[in-house]
C-alpha cells in the first residue's frame, strides 16, 4: 500500500511539473504583426474637492478633445511592444466655489510598454508621462507607471487586472479589472476600472496645475470600459472605445496591421 501511495505521489508530481511547463510554454500568434494606429478622442472630465466634514468645496468640470498615434509590436512567440504619443485640448464647461485662473489649456502625452506572453499568462509594463507648455508634469512621480498581468488562453479569452493608463490620453483607468477577447476579425477587452483622468486644474492661484480628476471624497469614481478593434480587410481596422461614468468618454479610431 506505501508502494502504491509512493507511485501515486510521483504521477501527481509529474503532471503538476508537466502542467507548470506548460504554462511557461512560448504562445504562438501564428505570424509576427506590428500595429499603427491613430484616433480621435473627447472627454467630459471633472474634479470636486470637500470640507472636512464631507461639504462640496469647489467643483469643475472640462470637455476635451484630442487624439492619439501608437505603433504596437506583437513577436509571434510572444515578446510585446508598443510607443505612443498623444494630444489633447481641454475647455472649462462649468465651475462652482472658484474663479478659474484659465478656461482653456493643451496637454500632451508619451508612452511605452514592453510585454511578454507566455501561452496561459503574460504581463505588460511601461509609463506614461504628462505634459503641457511648461514641461512634464506628474503627481509625485516623474512618470505614471502602466502595468497588467492577464491569464487565460491569450490568444481566445483571458482575464485581466492593471494600473495606469494604457491608452492616454483617452484612457483615464487607475486600477482596472476586465476580460479580453481576440477573434479572426475582433479584438474586445471590457471591464470595470477606478478612474484617474488628466486634467489641469484651473483653481491653482496664479497658473493652472496637472492633476488626476475625483469626484468622490472616496476617490473612487468607478466606470465599466469597452474597447474594440474589428478588421475590415487588407489589414484595416476600426477601432472603438467608451467609458460608462458620470464623466464618459469616446473614442473612435483606424489601425493598419502589417
Amino acid at each position: 500500500m506505501r508502494a502504491g501511495w509512493h507511485r501515486h505521489r510521483y504521477e501527481l508530481t509529474l503532471l503538476l511539473v508537466a502542467a507548470l511547463g506548460n504554462a511557461f510554454c512560448a504562445i504562438d500568434r501564428g505570424a509576427s504583426r506590428t500595429r499603427v494606429s491613430v484616433d480621435g478622442e473627447y472627454g467630459y472630465v471633472g474634479n470636486r474637492s470637500y470640507g472636512c466634514e464631507g461639504e462640496l468645496l469647489t467643483e469643475q468640470f472640462h470637455h476635451q478633445v484630442g487624439g492619439k498615434a501608437a505603433v504596437r509590436y506583437e513577436h509571434r512567440h510572444g515578446f510585446l511592444a508598443q510607443v505612443d504619443g498623444g494630444l489633447l485640448y481641454g475647455k472649462l464647461a462649468s465651475h462652482f466655489g472658484f474663479e478659474p485662473q484659465a478656461r482653456d489649456y493643451w496637454m500632451g502625452t508619451l508612452g511605452a510598454l514592453v510585454g511578454y506572453d507566455f501561452k496561459y499568462f503574460g504581463f505588460d509594463l511601461g509609463f506614461t508621462s504628462y505634459f503641457d507648455g511648461h514641461g512634464f508634469e506628474s503627481i509625485g512621480l516623474p512618470i505614471w507607471p502602466r502595468a497588467t498581468l492577464r491569464a487565460g488562453v491569450l490568444e481566445k479569452l483571458w482575464g485581466e487586472i492593471g494600473v495606469g493608463p494604457f491608452d492616454a490620453p483617452f484612457d483615464g483607468r487607475g486600477m482596472f479589472l476586465g476580460l479580453g477577447l481576440r477573434q479572426r476579425f475582433l479584438d474586445l477587452r471590457f471591464g470595470i476600472a477606478v478612474l484617474a483622468r488628466p486634467m489641469m486644474d484651473l483653481d491653482m492661484g496664479d497658473e493652472s496645475s496637472f492633476t488626476f480628476g475625483q469626484l468622490t471624497n472616496e476617490g473612487l469614481d468607478v466606470s465599466a470600459y469597452a474597447m474594440f478593434n474589428v478588421q475590415l480587410g487588407l489589414g484595416l481596422g476600426l477601432d472603438i472605445g467608451a467609458y460608462v461614468a458620470e464623466t464618459p468618454s469616446f473614442k473612435l479610431g483606424l489601425s493598419y496591421d502589417f
